[in-house]
């Protein structure tokens, strides 16, 4: 039976059959005439995943960027939003490319928060600490092994002195 989704992952025949939601970003100035963003607006369009390419590997890590995903969208839906949702992660777009074909591949990078680094760098610490004291158990074990086998095998042997008193 052939496949009712044959052409995902198709560059050329782009079925949109994933949502993502574009975050609108709702800023105001402050006195220093600085943007602060206060609030994000998502809207939900319909996307295809695709697969980043290896040129687009490298032009991003020579920008400091680590792409981890490329996402299609209608071209009529985006309205340069500068980062998405996409299957309940947040992702920063930090470039677009408007096709010929009225699509646009936006290029994203993964959204880390404080607290997520902060719960990973736990979870690594408590798996490292675990993993010292699973060895340290067993080199106190081993290192007591040892020990008694020396002096079992140092201590004397039968050497006892019998002293007849009295006859």
């Amino acid at each position: 039976m052939p496949s009712l989704k044959s052409n995902i992952g198709d560059s050329r025949n782009i079925s949109l059959d994933d949502v993502c939601e574009l975050l609108e970003i709702i800023s105001v100035k402050d006195d220093l005439n600085q943007s602060i963003p206060v609030e994000e607006i998502p809207r939900q369009i319909f996307c295809s995943e695709l697969s980043i390419n290896r040129a687009e590997f490298l032009a991003a890590g020579q920008l400091s960027f680590k792409p981890q995903l490329m996402l299609v969208v209608d071209s009529d839906e985006f309205d340069e939003e500068t980062s998405l949702i996409f299957n309940s992660k947040k992702y920063f777009i930090y470039r677009s490319y408007p096709r010929k074909d009225g699509f646009t591949e936006l290029y994203c990078e993964l959204v880390v928060s404080i607290n997520q680094l902060n719960n990973e760098i736990m979870r690594q610490l408590n798996i490292y600490t675990n993993d010292v004291q699973e060895k340290i158990k067993d080199s106190q074990e081993e290192l007591g092994k040892e020990a008694v086998k020396e002096l079992k095998s140092n201590s004397p042997k039968d050497t006892a002195i019998i002293v007849r008193v009295g006859g």
